[in-house]
């Protein structure tokens, strides 16, 4: 069947500041989806004239949103080919915005590592990707095979996680950068399941009631998995970065978990609020490339 294109449009500007891997970037993709969903079988054109800056990785999470966006509200979209060529090439290279006028490395050079989406069953699939393009990028370090092994197994529970908690039919999406005058690459894996915590709530028998809980309760090592480790690996995830002074960001519900977040009144447990209302959950994962051996 052939879907018409609509013949009407709205310009939504994406930021008017800067999109980076923190609180303010989620919400102001957040503030995106909220100006667009009140729209339906349109074609929104995206601003971004008045954007500052993205994160390459945000990517992840920008496309979950559109993704979401255009399948439940017949969305379509257009951007100025001029204003991101001019600004933000990135978008080009790690291929969430595609266009046969722009011809797309296939190596790990450069410091993006690509846009994807892949359905939450696809465990095999997901992990082709980590090994191919993520973990032997240019930006990471030259891992021991233990080393790797161990990233492997977080990676691939990242994934199950999806699948059990996530109960959505919807794809995720994952995109990583490199940041040569960090030294650092950030990888994002965002999806558009129900989060961490309706699966939680319902292992603890209500005992978990909230966002905020749920992510303390995997963390701390537990699992609604009745046969495999499930959070237990989020809390040697966690360790892990820590220990290679890297961080770990894990945003479900209206709660943003930051290793690199003070413990203080405003962020009790390292844990900021948010209002947000497009994902089930965003882990973003901060690798430090001279201290990861």
């Amino acid at each position: 069947m052939q879907i018409l294109k609509p013949t009407i449009n709205q310009t939504i500007q994406l930021s008017d500041s800067r999109i980076n891997t923190n609180v303010s970037g989620l919400m102001q993709i957040e503030r995106f989806y909220q100006r667009a969903r009140v729209y339906n079988d349109i074609n929104i054109n995206i601003g971004i004239k008045e954007m500052e800056w993205i994160d390459g990785n945000m990517s992840a999470m920008l496309g979950a949103a559109l993704y979401r966006l255009n399948i439940e509200h017949g969305l379509t979209f257009s951007i100025s080919f001029e204003d991101v060529n001019k600004k933000f090439p990135i978008l080009f290279q790690n291929g969430l915005i595609n266009t046969d006028a722009i011809k797309l490395s296939g190596s790990n050079k450069g410091s993006t590592i690509p846009f994807k989406s892949f359905m939450p069953d696809d465990k095999d699939g997901f992990i082709e990707y980590v090994l191919e393009k993520l973990l032997v990028h240019d930006g990471m370090p030259g891992f021991s095979e233990a080393t790797t092994e161990k990233l492997l197994d977080y990676l691939a529970e990242l994934c199950c996680n999806i699948n059990l908690h996530g109960e959505t039919e919807y794809p995720f999406f994952v995109c990583g950068q490199y940041y040569p005058k960090l030294g650092r690459v950030i990888f994002t894996v965002t999806d558009l399941g129900k989060g961490f915590l309706p699966k939680i709530k319902n292992k603890t028998a209500g005992e978990v009631s909230s966002a905020r809980a749920a992510v303390l309760w995997a963390i701390e090592g537990n699992t609604t998995k009745l046969d495999a480790p499930g959070g237990i690996h989020l809390n040697k995830m966690r360790d892990f970065f820590l220990n290679h002074d890297g961080h770990l960001h894990i945003i479900t519900g209206d709660a943003y978990y930051n290793t690199s977040h003070a413990d203080s009144t405003a962020r009790p447990d390292k844990i900021a609020d948010v209002k947000q209302e497009f994902m089930g959950s965003t882990v973003h994962l901060v690798f430090n490339k001279n201290s990861l051996l």
